[in-house]
């Protein structure tokens, strides 16, 4: 075996930079969302609550994957 497909097997054994779970993609959006609002609601306070409903609509997406499965 050649050492860069050691190397790429061995980074897609650990799950480096293999595909993610879109569930875990959800819930990193949803906590970077929540964090941006929270850091808007004292300077711009509608910017921030737009930014909670999009939280809450990658919420509802979350929650609609349990759901399936």
């Amino acid at each position: 075996m050649s050492e860069t497909n050691f190397l790429n097997t061995s980074i897609n054994m650990f799950g480096l930079f293999g595909k993610s779970d879109p569930k875990e993609k959800l819930e990193k959006k949803y906590r970077k969302l929540l964090e941006e609002s929270h850091r808007l609601s004292t300077t711009n306070r509608a910017q921030s609550d737009r930014v909670a409903a999009e939280a809450e609509e990658v919420l509802k997406e979350i929650e609609k994957l349990d759901s399936n499965g």
